[in-house]
Order: C-alpha cells, then structure tokens, then sequence
C-alpha cells in the first residue's frame, strides 16, 4: 500500500501539469485565431422615404431667320405670349428667373429652280425662363397647359419636371449615422456568433448616396440622383472595419 500511494499522487500531480498545459493550448489557440481574424468588415445601410419639396420647368423659345436682328423679335414676341401664359398659371413673378440671349450662327441649304445648290447663312435665337416653385401642383399644371401655347404658334419647349429635396444635406448626415448603426449590429451578430466580441472602429467608408423613385430596385455604383419622381426613397450606405476582441 505504501508504495501504491506515491505511485498514486504522482499519477495525480501528471494528470493535473497534463489538464493545465492542455488548457493552456488551448487558450493560445483561441488567442491566436482571434489575433489572426481580428477584424470584422460589414456594410450597413439606412433608407428613409422623402416627398420632394420643390418643382421646376424649363420653358424655351427658340426661332431660326435669316438676320438676327428678326430672329431676335419673334423670340421676344414669344417669351412674352409665355410670360402672360405663367401669369395666368399663377405663377408669381419671384419664381419665374429669365436667361440671358443664346445666339447661334448656323446655315442652311437652297436649291434653286435649276437645281443649283447654295448655303445661306441663318441665326438661331433661344431664350429660356425656368419656373421653380414649393407649390408643385402649379409647376405641374405648367407641364400639363404649355400645348396651348404651341396651338397659338409660340415656338417653345417644355423641359420635363423636375422634382427636387432642398433638406438632402440634413437627411444625409441622419443616415450616416443609421447605416453606421447597422454596420455595428451586424458586426455584432457575426461576431456574437463566431464567440468574439466587437471592438473600436478601425476604418469607415462612405459608399454612394442613391436617390431612386419609391419602392425602386435600381442602384448605381456612382450613386442615383432621381429627378423624375414626387416621392422618392434615400439610401446611404457605409462600409465599416470593427476590432475583434
């Protein structure tokens, strides 16, 4: 019996260095695979659903004659049939902004009775007045009436609308810091997965800004900038780098 005891202590004490160093190893080990993969990279995002604020239309007259000087005169005698037109629409003097005079030289063909071809030199006069308004039903109502116009023979042309958000550069920081918010959400479920734990920011990353038309699929990797819809959806996405520990 006594010499099964020391026999039996030491076995004991070998068990024990034995359990330790193998906990140790293990310990290394998990530092290791954490030293190794100690960073989580995850994108996150944040959409916000807006109604643009503002309208705006372009209205153009353009007339083509052979001096300047009447080209000149028909398109004034037509941005004045437009402006009477804008006043009836009621649209206030404050939003209505008039551009300056576009003159372009160009030239045309005429044949003769003979069949003898000549170019002759002719003025292409354009002048434009944007309309911008918060009343959107009185930009829209422009769209929709400017055929009257045409029917009286004024040379002018409709822009599409336009629908704009004058508060983008508020909104955009709100969403920075939503979509920075999701980043960190996810970081945590991989890492509340993988047993670790999130740590500081290492790098953040702005992506683009996309703009698109409500309930939308469409992205662009150099952003959208949507100028076509009354209701729009914002997106802003960011790429964030988050320590392990």
């Amino acid at each position: 019996m006594k010499r099964e005891f020391p026999q039996l202590f030491w076995g004991l004490v070998a068990l024990a260095l034995a359990l330790l160093v193998a906990a140790f190893i293990a310990a290394q080990s998990v530092q290791q695979a954490r030293r190794a993969g100690d960073e989580i990279s995850v994108t996150g995002s944040a959409k916000q659903s807006i109604v643009s604020n503002v309208a705006s239309i372009s209205l153009t007259v353009t007339d083509t004659r052979y001096t300047a000087p009447e080209a000149y005169a028909n398109v004034q005698k037509g941005m004045a049939a437009v402006s009477a037109f804008l006043k009836a629409q009621g649209v206030p003097d404050n939003e209505v902004t008039l551009s300056g005079v576009s003159t372009q030289p160009d030239s045309v063909t005429q044949t003769d009775d003979n069949g003898t071809k000549t170019e002759r030199a002719v003025y292409k006069i354009t002048r434009t007045l944007d309309v911008q308004s918060s009343d959107l039903g009185r930009v829209q109502s422009v769209a929709q009436n400017v055929g009257s116009l045409i029917e009286k023979d004024v040379p002018v042309s409709a822009a599409p609308v336009q629908y704009l958000y004058t508060r983008l550069a508020d909104l955009r920081l709100k969403l920075l810091a939503d979509a920075t918010r999701d980043a960190q959400s996810r970081a945590q479920a991989i890492a509340q997965a993988s047993g670790t734990g999130v740590g500081a920011v290492r790098s953040a990353r702005m992506g683009v800004f996309q703009i698109t038309p409500r309930n939308s699929v469409q992205a662009d990797d150099l952003g959208n900038f949507d100028t076509t819809s009354r209701e729009k959806d914002v997106t802003a996405v960011v790429g964030v780098t988050f320590a392990v520990r």
